[in-house]
């Protein structure tokens, strides 16, 4: 769980708010990824368009590792163009993994949130949750 949440109702159950901001950020990731996804893989292709028809003299592999490392760095101060173009094709092909592995997390976190529902027999709107999610990833994508 990676969500903050502030207990301090009065008229509501504390393990009811607790679910119901789980479920929000798990929805909403799933809205966010979900749609982000989809971007990724029209720029993966384009990165592998890129490398593959303007001669560059290094792997995707090696444009994806070369993109991680600088990421881990925190430090985008390139000494050569190419290490330019490679840090850019690196984004282009690793982007969509990212976010199919922050599905994957996300679909691991309802399963685990579904469960704790039906153990508990609570009784929680999950397709209203889930709009209101998805309204707001939308909201923030139009920016």
């Amino acid at each position: 769980m990676m969500f903050k949440v502030k207990i301090d109702s009065d008229t509501e159950r504390p393990d009811l708010i607790l679910l119901r901001a789980w479920l929000s950020d798990i929805f909403w990731n799933l809205a966010y990824h979900e749609r982000e996804l989809r971007i990724a893989a029209t720029e993966r292709v384009a990165g592998q368009m890129l490398l593959s028809r303007c001669g560059c003299t290094f792997t995707a592999k090696e444009a994806g590792d070369f993109y991680d490392d600088v990421e881990t760095r925190a430090d985008e101060q390139f000494d050569d163009p190419e290490d330019v173009i490679k840090y850019t094709i690196g984004r282009l092909l690793n982007s969509a993994d990212y976010h199919e592995e922050q599905l994957v997390a996300a679909n691991q976190d309802l399963t685990a949130a579904k469960e704790l529902l039906k153990r508990g027999s609570y009784d929680l709107n999950l397709n209203e949750l889930r709009r209101e999610q998805e309204k707001k990833a939308e909201k923030k994508a139009a920016r």
